[in-house]
């Protein structure tokens, strides 16, 4: 009764309806709290959360890890060596579950990083119902563990240090991007997908559902004439097989087919700035 008012500032883009908390979710454990919602304000950075989700939410966006390339000075050049790149700091089930896919079907063919040594691979051997096939091919990929490539970390890289790959991307013709947040209804680029639109560079995206369909709300264009799409119809352990199966159709596609597209994207994000996201999807 003496609460004027609570403000949970959420520097993420979690669905509300999805984030946990002491592993209960976190809006029943608020509504559990006797305290009056309308007094309680929630702000997020998950551009296409439900404003219905609670009485009173603010949807925020943190543009410093999507807008650090555009102040980076990057010449496209082309020195294909490897089809894929793939670039893992943080250890996530669904990211994982990728690499170790990569690693034994694509290793010669795969630029990769996967800096995190001590991974917990549980969640992912129950995501995939203990399969003994997934179980190898996990085993087997851990056993490489860490993964560095000029990045001398074993954890979380900062988004400006996620950067220093770029050049990188002169070397391989498809990023394959693992973002943040992949669960339920949200939408927060970071420099994960920054990367390859200021380098020029194909790319295929784990991450929520439709999240192909919001880049383009911002002015981007997509790769469906040359890498299939209907992945981005989604989520979860389905995408992953999804885009496995995609990998497998463009392990011979080379980037300088779909320059005009690749070179728009650069465009359009070297332009790109906070007023229009603001506007496109009605956030602070």
């Amino acid at each position: 009764n003496i609460i004027d008012s609570i403000y949970f500032k959420i520097n993420e883009g979690p669905d509300l309806n999805k984030l946990k908390y002491k592993k209960h979710l976190f809006l029943d454990w608020l509504r559990e709290q006797n305290v009056d919602q309308n007094k309680i304000t929630i702000e997020a950075d998950n551009l296409t959360q439900d404003e219905n989700v609670w009485p009173n939410y603010v949807r925020n966006f943190n543009e410093n890890p999507f807008f650090y390339g555009q102040d980076l000075k990057f010449v496209s050049e082309n020195n294909i060596k490897k089809q894929f790149g793939m670039f893992i700091g943080s250890s996530r089930w669904p990211r994982l579950y990728f690499a170790s896919y990569m690693f034994k079907n694509y290793k010669e063919q795969c630029i990769m990083s996967f800096n995190q040594h001590l991974v917990n691979d549980s969640l992912l051997y129950e995501k995939t119902n203990n399969d003994d096939k997934v179980k190898q091919m996990v085993e087997a990929f851990k056993k490489h563990l860490p993964l560095n490539i000029d990045i001398k970390s074993n954890n979380y890289i900062h988004y400006d240090r996620a950067c220093d790959i770029c050049s990188l991307y002169n070397n391989f013709n498809i990023d394959l991007v693992f973002e943040t947040w992949w669960e339920g209804q949200t939408f927060m680029p970071t420099e994960k997908t920054a990367r390859p639109l200021l380098t020029k560079t194909p790319f295929i995206a784990f991450g929520p559902k439709h999240y192909l369909k919001n880049l383009k709300r911002l002015g981007f264009k997509t790769f469906n004439e040359y890498i299939p799409e209907d992945y981005d119809n989604y989520e979860g352990l389905e995408r992953l097989h999804k885009i496995a199966e995609v990998v497998d159709t463009v392990k011979d596609l080379n980037k300088t087919v779909m320059e005009p597209t690749l070179e728009h994207n650069k465009n359009v994000y070297l332009n790109l700035d906070k007023q229009k996201i603001r506007k496109e999807f009605r956030c602070q």
